[in-house]
């Protein structure tokens, strides 16, 4: 059955929570009747619902919207950041946080001072401890103390496209595509028409075709694919002639093409798709789990999916050389007639929001919610467990393909902290491993 893009992201429901570093609080975020509050493991209430909207706590800190306006509370409910200049809140990572302010992007600390001046047109997350930033159209990168330790001298075309991985981030010339090192200087010479990341010492490359090259920039699989994603656990899914199977990293055919889509390898098993059903095969080729489900992993695993069949790696390499750009919402609106304040939206609209999450999206003010998103893929097993959709009802599988908890769910979030938010009878509500009720909606 084929789903449209806003299907999808409401079938995926991925949980963004985490508590105080060092302490063993851990709080989520709940919907109840349009406002937002946050449970405890035991699905106890500790923060009662009472703001707009509420992202999973980083660092102690979670930044909360209330009336327009953005904040950070700490696990008790205290405000600890009230800035009514913030359009955008992100989670903390090593004590900072990336906001917008008046359409510019910069870093605050935990107490809400600026360890980078919100000057840029974009930022990325810190990786490596340099950041992306984009003056106009070019980037540069930052470090954790907010000083440009690498001029913004490369083009970027305004949107966010690489970060450092392995010592060494794609950057380009305004003609064509390389890698610098740390001090801004090209190592690898730009050349490509697109480039991945680094993963396991060597980058996916477009020149007409894919093909690899490593860290010397020395090209070690000629470019002779249709598509190429980057290396997991020393394979490499390829397409040859429409159909995709699995290179080793001297180009070897180890798992012939046969598959309509295929996936990079986690935990010794890889996602494939084989007429129209998802399916895990293991590092020999055999199906460790068959073909059956109409769609596996969270939202994001989905359109990498939806993605790499349709447009095309280069667009969704591990470093996001190019974005997909969704906005919903907004959350609240004027009404025509009596120019009252009101509410717009259903809590699928915030959930989703939990599911693309901070490092992806930005929600602003109005609750308006958009995703520039860097699509990387990622395990479909969180916990030990993997969401499946067969048909229109979500649930939840373990390694071996058994069902932990039968699909009975019209929404389904990934596992973090033995819980996942679910939809069940018109109702949210986190369950545990099992498939028990921790706590639901009233």
């Amino acid at each position: 059955m084929k789903k449209s893009l806003p299907v999808i992201l409401a079938l995926c429901l991925v949980l963004a929570s985490c508590g105080r570093k060092g302490s063993s609080t851990r709080l989520y975020p709940m919907p109840q009747d349009g406002k937002w509050g946050y449970i405890d493991e035991s699905g106890a209430v500790v923060i009662d619902p009472q703001y707009d909207f509420g992202w999973g706590f980083s660092e102690g800190l979670a930044a909360v919207l209330d009336s327009g306006n953005w904040s950070y509370i700490d696990v008790k409910g205290n405000t600890i950041i009230a800035d009514t200049s913030l359009e955008v809140a992100g989670p903390f990572h090593n004590g900072m946080a990336r906001v917008r302010v008046r359409g510019y992007w910069g870093f605050i600390d935990t107490k809400g001072s600026y360890v980078v001046q919100p000057i840029y047109r974009a930022a990325g997350p810190f990786s490596d401890g340099l950041a992306e930033v984009h003056i106009n159209e070019k980037m540069g990168f930052i470090n954790q103390s907010g000083r440009l330790v690498i001029d913004t001298a490369f083009f970027g075309g305004g949107t966010l496209h690489s970060c450092f991985s392995e010592g060494l981030a794609a950057a380009s010339d305004g003609k064509a595509w390389g890698f610098i090192d740390r001090s801004g200087k090209f190592v690898i010479k730009p050349q490509f028409n697109l480039v991945s990341g680094f993963s396991e010492g060597l980058a996916v490359f477009l020149l007409g075709q894919y093909g690899f090259v490593d860290k010397t920039g020395r090209i070690t699989i000629n470019p002779q694919y249709e598509l190429a994603v980057p290396f997991s656990e020393g394979f490499a899914p390829v397409k040859v002639d429409g159909q995709w199977g699995y290179v080793d990293r001297s180009g070897a055919r180890i798992i012939q093409p046969q598959f309509d889509l295929a996936l990079p390898f986690f935990g010794g098993i890889a996602s494939v798709k084989v007429s129209g059903k998802w399916g895990f095969v293991n590092k020999k080729g055999e199906f460790a789990i068959n073909p059956q489900f109409v769609a596996i992993g969270g939202f994001r695993d989905q359109l990498c999916h939806a993605w790499v069949e349709k447009i095309g790696i280069a667009r969704i390499m591990d470093l996001g050389l190019e974005t997909a750009t969704v906005t919903l919402g907004p959350i609240r609106s004027k009404d025509a007639t009596t120019g009252e304040d009101r509410r717009v939206d259903s809590d699928d609209h915030m959930v989703l929001a939990l599911n693309i999450g901070p490092e992806f999206g930005s929600l602003d003010r109005s609750g308006a919610l958009q995703f520039d998103m860097e699509l990387r893929f990622s395990d479909p097993f969180t916990e030990d467990l993997a969401m499946v959709d067969i048909g229109g009802k979500i649930g939840y599988i373990n390694r071996g393909g058994a069902y932990q908890i039968n699909p009975a769910f019209t929404y389904a979030g990934a596992f973090s902290g033995g819980l996942a938010l679910a939809k069940g009878e018109d109702q949210y509500g986190y369950l545990d491993t099992k498939g028990g009720w921790v706590w639901r909606a009233k």
